[in-house]
């Protein structure tokens, strides 16, 4: 009790005194009425101008309006950006959908397919071929037709190779088809290449701005030179989009049947066993 009356009694004794920003303890001193009414007026802060003060605030409301800007564009930014995510789910959703629905009708086509063909298989060669009904007479004599002879290792690892032979054969028919393909796309593009860079380089046609504006034959005609080239630069560029666009579709054609006959080219084999070897031999 005694420490807290003394602090307190400290406390009426002292005051904070600022002295141009230097803040410090000070014994209080006691004034007469007119000190008083001096120190009164020298704390109050200065009077400015209406101008000054109007300027000052002018310039604290352009400092909010432009934080609240700040706020409000990245909120917009968080919401374009979950608006794009929605988008590009949705739009994953949509292909997802599609391809099962390409994947089902595939499917359905091809079972149906296989309903009307049948693989046959001549001499090692697999193909697929239309159904044929045969009567009891013809069904015997193609059972045996297509039951493989038997041969002796020798001639099986002959005709091995040979398959195997005109399979690599293919394959390099097909890779060196597609290299023609990527080569002649190459050369069309850096054709197209070239006649822009050429045509940027000989284009010395003045523009409109800069025509004569006192010899009117020699600024239709100059306009007709231009747009001439002009129809002329743009017919090239469509002419070279349509054949881009014939290569690319030739390119997607060969894929499709290029997997279409790898479906064809499988092989039969007569039992579980044959499969095995074969695998092991290949």
């Amino acid at each position: 009790m005694d420490t807290v009356a003394t602090s307190l009694a400290d406390d009426e004794e002292w005051e904070l005194y600022n002295d141009d920003g230097f803040v410090y303890k000070r014994k209080k001193r006691r004034l007469n009425p007119d000190e008083a009414a001096l120190a009164a007026v020298v704390a109050r802060p200065p009077s400015m101008d209406p101008e000054t003060e109007e300027r000052n605030r002018r310039e604290r409301k352009r400092k909010t309006l432009l934080r609240l800007k700040e706020r409000y564009q990245r909120e917009i930014d968080r919401w374009e950006l979950l608006s794009s995510t929605l988008r590009a789910m949705e739009e994953r959703a949509l292909l997802k959908q599609a391809s099962s629905v390409w994947v089902m009708d595939t499917v359905a086509t091809s079972l149906a397919d296989d309903e009307e063909w049948e693989l046959y298989n001549d001499d090692g060669f697999v193909y697929k071929r239309k159904k044929r009904r045969l009567n009891p007479d013809e069904a015997a004599l193609a059972a045996v037709a297509t039951r493989p002879p038997s041969m002796d290792p020798e001639t099986e690892e002959r005709n091995r190779r040979e398959r195997k032979r005109k399979t690599l054969l293919r394959l390099k028919e097909r890779y060196q088809r597609e290299i023609d393909r990527w080569e002649l796309l190459s050369s069309t593009l850096r054709a197209m290449e070239e006649r822009a860079r050429q045509r940027q380089e000989h284009e010395e046609t003045p523009s409109f701005g800069d025509l004569p504006l006192s010899s009117p034959e020699i600024v239709n005609g100059s306009l007709v030179d231009e747009l001439l080239l002009q129809v002329e630069a743009q017919e090239a560029i469509i002419r070279d989009v349509s054949n881009l666009c014939d290569v690319v579709e030739a390119m997607c054609n060969a894929q499709e049947e290029q997997m279409k006959q790898s479906f064809i080219d499988l092989p039969i084999w007569a039992s579980p066993h044959e499969l095995i070897a074969s695998l092991c031999v290949d």
